[in-house]
């Protein structure tokens, strides 16, 4: 995927499925038929479409920041998603311990959901949340 690289440090923010099918649901997701039950399309075959995933999965996954709940460091963050000026986009963090709470450019809140968060990967933590976060372009 553009944006990450080999051997950097990253923090995924994974949406849980309630807040991937609202992301349909709005239209930041690519989904067939109408709210509330709009399907998600997992294989889109437009450039427009697939560009939307990307994007969407870009604002979601921290730049250079390996992030556990443990209260630590907080502050906004840079996300691998960079917008049309090439400028890094980025999400507010307020750590606490066993917590994290996100907020993104629209005031958008999401946390973090500790029983399926603070998952170790190769170079970077994941988390489970409870929205999704949305990006202005």
């Amino acid at each position: 995927m553009a944006g990450v690289a080999n051997g950097s440090f990253y923090t995924l923010f994974i949406p849980n499925n309630a807040a991937i099918q609202k992301a349909v649901n709005e239209g930041f997701l690519p989904g067939t038929g109408t709210a509330p039950n709009k399907v998600p399309n997992f294989n889109p075959a437009s450039e427009l479409e697939r560009q939307q995933v990307v994007r969407f999965i870009q604002y979601h996954i921290l730049d250079k920041r390996n992030i556990g709940a443990d209260g630590v460091e907080s502050g906004a963050m840079t996300t691998v998603l960079k917008n049309n000026l090439g400028e890094a986009t980025t999400i507010f963090v307020n750590n606490t311990r066993g917590n994290l709470l996100l907020s993104d450019m629209n005031a958008r809140t999401a946390n973090s959901i500790p029983a399926n968060s603070n998952l170790l990967a190769n170079r970077a933590t994941i988390h489970l949340i409870d929205n999704y976060l949305q990006f202005i372009y």
